[in-house]
């Protein structure tokens, strides 16, 4: 997932993401760019912020279509757009896929 999304500099914004996998071991990685990338060598460099979910996976899952699990941070903007950037390198397949829903940024006071 590659999405730019406006916001206020020097405002600390709380990021919400539901995410499922289909079988244990899969890292999902969440990305808060402060620019646009044409690669992901030095990604890191330019994050504001960077969580690593590796908790959406549990054995009554995989009987529940719909059981998520929701990942939460918060950064503080360093620019006027951020983009959200959702990786999962070890979902190779249609066996071991990670599913997101409901993804959210909160926007201060409201």
């Amino acid at each position: 997932m590659y999405q730019q999304v406006a916001v206020e500099p020097g405002v600390e914004y709380t990021f919400t993401i539901d995410t499922r996998a289909e079988v244990e071991g899969l890292v999902t990685e969440v990305f808060i760019l402060n620019t646009e990338i044409t690669t992901e060598v030095g990604i890191e460099d330019n994050a504001d912020a960077y969580l690593e979910i590796t908790n959406d996976f549990n054995s009554s899952k995989a009987t529940s279509g719909s059981t998520f699990t929701t990942n939460t941070l918060t950064f503080e903007a360093s620019s006027d757009k951020v983009i959200i950037y959702v990786r999962s390198l070890t979902a190779v397949d249609g066996n071991s896929e990670v599913f997101i829903d409901n993804v959210d940024i909160i926007t201060p006071g409201f």
